[in-house]
Formats: structure tokens, sequence, C-alpha cells
């Protein structure tokens, strides 16, 4: 083999890696960048209340999930892409909660997923799900014609879905209907102007789909 100033020797896992700090320089010279993990990983470890998990140990193929997923390496945690995982379910279970149809879908998840929910309403706890309902609320309240939400409607005649769904958040997180009332304005402020996003998490988007595939399909175990 002939020298090449840009060939690399060979990695052996039992080296020592030529770093001051032991474990990072051990991941970043023998593995990939810690740092940015590839997340667009095939394979999905299904831990769904129907994985069947007969004699093994759960935690494990949790874990397994985390590293090979990009979430965690070992004691290290990418935090942005738990963050773009957290609001991704957020909004998902949301406008399932809700009903909405599969029209909306896409738009409210752009919309939720394109704005910074820590400088909003000072982090509150639960925050993310007032800011998903809201969402969800002002695209019904504009674009369906089959459907009626506004949180100033008198209890009986505003949509059931919802009316559920904000009683879950009163008695579950504390926001009452005034809160809920703030909440629905400024959103629908915000979608009269036009919306300014942050598209940036679509690069955690796995290439398959949004989902993970059930056992038995084709990359699930």
């Amino acid at each position: 083999m002939s020298k090449n100033s840009d060939s690399k020797p060979f990695s052996d896992w039992n080296g020592t890696p030529p770093a001051s700090s032991y474990w990072d320089g051990f991941f970043e010279y023998h593995a990939n960048d810690i740092y940015s993990p590839d997340t667009n990983n095939r394979t999905v470890i299904w831990t769904g209340q129907d994985a069947d998990f007969t004699g093994l140990d759960t935690s494990y193929w949790m874990k397994l999930d985390s590293y090979q997923s990009g979430s965690r390496n070992l004691e290290w945690v990418n935090y942005e892409y738990v963050t773009y995982y957290l609001n991704r379910h957020t909004i998902e279970a949301m406008y399932h909660q809700l009903d909405l149809s599969a029209a909306l879908h896409g738009e409210a998840k752009r919309w939720f997923m394109g704005i910074d929910l820590s400088k909003r309403a000072g982090r509150r706890k639960g925050y993310g799900d007032l800011a998903a309902f809201s969402i969800c609320a002002v695209l019904v309240n504009k674009k369906s014609k089959e459907r009626d939400y506004h949180p100033n409607q008198l209890d009986e005649n505003k949509d059931p879905y919802f009316r559920r769904v904000e009683l879950c958040l009163d008695s579950a997180l504390g926001f009452d209907k005034s809160s809920i009332r703030k909440s629905y304005g400024e959103y629908e402020a915000e979608y009269r102007k036009k919306l300014v996003l942050d598209y940036s998490y679509q690069r955690f988007e796995r290439a398959e789909k949004f989902h993970p595939m059930p056992p038995g399909e084709e990359g699930g175990i």
C-alpha cells in the first residue's frame, strides 16, 4: 500500500486514543462523532405496549434503542435530538387526542416543531401541551368547515374533543380557562402574521416514517 498523507492507521478498539479526555477521545478516534450521531437509523426497536419482552430485560432493549437512535451514547445525551423527539410526540399525541383531520396533521406539526418553546411562557411545566392545544385549536377554527371551537364559547357548545382536553389541561397541569384563552389569543395573532418558523428540526427526521414500524415490518425488531 502506498503512503498517503490522508490515510488513517488501523483502528483497534483495544487501543488507547490520543486524547487527554479518555472517553471523548476514545469514541471520536475509534467511532463516529459522539456529538453528531447519525439519527436516521433504519432499525426500530419496538418498545410499545404490544411488544413481547417475555423473559427479556426491557430496560436493555430501551437502552439499546437510545444508543442506536442517536439520543444517547453511554453517559452522553444528545439533548437537541431528545427535545425534537419529545416535541414531535407532544404534537402528534395532541392532534390525535383532538381528532384532527389528516389534512391538518402536517400543518400543526410544522407550526409546533418550528417554534422555540424555551422562549415562551417562562418555560412553565406543561407549556408544550398548552401550545400544542392552542395551535390545533387555531387551525380548526380557521380552516375546518365541519368543526367549531373557540375558548370563549359556552362549554356546552364546544367541540367535545377540545372540551375534554381543556379539562385535562386544567386538572393535570393547572391551565384554567383564562390561561387557555390567553394562549389561544397569542397563537391566533401569530397565525394572522406570516409565520416565521425554524425548520432545522427536519434533519432529525427518520428516512422512512415519523411513526415507528410495528414488529414484523421491515426494519423492526
